[in-house]
C-alpha cells in the first residue's frame, strides 16, 4: 500500500464538508497540516483524487502525490506518518 500527500482549498465558505471529513478518517488520513493529509491508498493518485472531487465542490481544489520514505520529511507535523 502507497501513501499519498493530499492538500485542498475549500472554497465555499459556510459549506458543510462533513463527506470530506469523514472520508478522510475512515480512509485513515494522518492529518499533516491543516489542509494537508498524508492517506494510505490501495490505488492510483488519479483514482484517489477521483475519489475526494465526488466529496468536494466542483470549485475546490486538490492536489495529490505519491510519497514515500525516501521522498518525505516533515517538521512540526500534526501526525507520524509509519511507512
Amino acid at each position: 500500500m502507497a501513501y499519498f500527500l493530499i492538500s485542498y482549498d475549500l472554497n465555499t465558505p459556510g459549506k458543510d464538508y462533513a463527506r470530506l471529513y469523514q472520508f478522510l478518517v475512515s480512509a485513515n488520513a494522518k492529518p499533516l497540516l491543516d489542509s494537508v493529509y498524508a492517506i494510505p491508498w490501495q490505488g492510483d493518485a488519479t483514482s484517489l483524487r477521483d475519489t475526494l472531487r465526488a466529496v468536494m465542490d466542483q470549485n475546490d481544489g486538490i492536489v495529490v502525490a505519491a510519497i514515500s520514505q525516501q521522498t518525505y520529511a516533515s517538521w512540526n507535523a500534526k501526525s507520524v506518518i509509519k511507512f
